[in-house]
């Protein structure tokens, strides 16, 4: 195959870059890109997840303490920090009626 002189070019500017001890470490490669961007899906999925599973805890313990309002339920399910819903969460479990839950939650 032949290799035009500006892929050339690119060649040699990319080896400059790996062999220069300052640049080589902020070096990235098409594999560690992508590695880097499926990375980052993951922990995006991961949040999603964990913050719906929160969601979905709350109003089960909720529901078993009474009727959840549609409004309540609204503003639980629009909470996307998973350590303020960890929160709702043990809240939740701790008291006796959605009432007392809708009183004491900010």
């Amino acid at each position: 195959m032949a290799v035009d002189e500006a892929t050339r070019e690119l060649d040699r500017y990319v080896d400059s870059i790996k062999s220069n001890s300052v640049l080589k470490g902020d070096y990235m490669t098409v594999g560690d890109f992508i590695d880097n961007e499926r990375r980052e899906e993951r922990e995006e999925t991961t949040a999603r997840v964990t913050v719906s599973v929160l969601h979905e805890n709350i109003l089960d313990l909720l529901n078993d303490k009474g009727t959840v309002p549609e409004d309540l339920r609204n503003k639980i399910c629009e909470e996307a920090d998973p350590e303020k819903l960890r929160h709702l969460l043990l809240l939740a479990g701790r008291v006796q009626s959605v009432e007392e839950f809708a009183h004491k939650i900010p």
